[in-house]
């Protein structure tokens, strides 16, 4: 079986523009690439992991390359936030940038800890894991009910 790449039909000059189709290559190849267009707004969002224990949640935040000083956490109402700020790297003046992939600017991630001992949360940050600790509530925490 052969497989042939073709242009689609859609994809034919005389019905779309050439500038629509170059478009669509930069959208869809390795030039500027959409996902860098979005990086230029200078915000980014976090990986994170939440993990439910007995007794706890526990969030796992990915922010590489930031300080814990750079790092707020506040809880507002039933909503923890945490917010920051990766400086970006410069590039010297006889230097040029080919393709920028690593994240920087503001970042906020909020989570609703309703369900939480909010006074009892707590924060260790190593090797660019922020861990946040959040005891479960008497509440939120599962009972076992024997039968008889």
């Amino acid at each position: 079986m052969v497989l042939l790449k073709s242009k689609p039909s859609f994809m034919n000059e005389s019905i779309i523009p050439q500038s629509f189709n170059s478009f669509l290559n930069e959208f869809l190849h390795e030039n500027k690439s959409f996902q860098e267009s979005v990086t230029e707004t200078n915000h980014f969002s976090p990986k994170a992991d939440i993990i439910e224990k007995t007794n706890s949640f526990e969030i796992h935040l990915a922010i590489p390359g930031i300080k814990k000083e750079d790092v707020k956490i506040n809880v507002e109402g039933d909503f923890l936030t945490i917010s920051g700020e990766k400086q970006s790297t410069t590039v010297a003046e006889n230097e040029k940038m080919h393709k920028r992939e690593i994240h920087f600017g503001k970042f906020s991630r909020s989570f609703n800890v309703s369900k939480i001992i909010k006074t009892k949360i707590e924060a260790q940050f190593d090797n660019g894991i922020l861990l946040l600790i959040l005891p479960k509530s008497e509440v939120a925490q599962p009972i076992s009910i024997d039968i008889k």
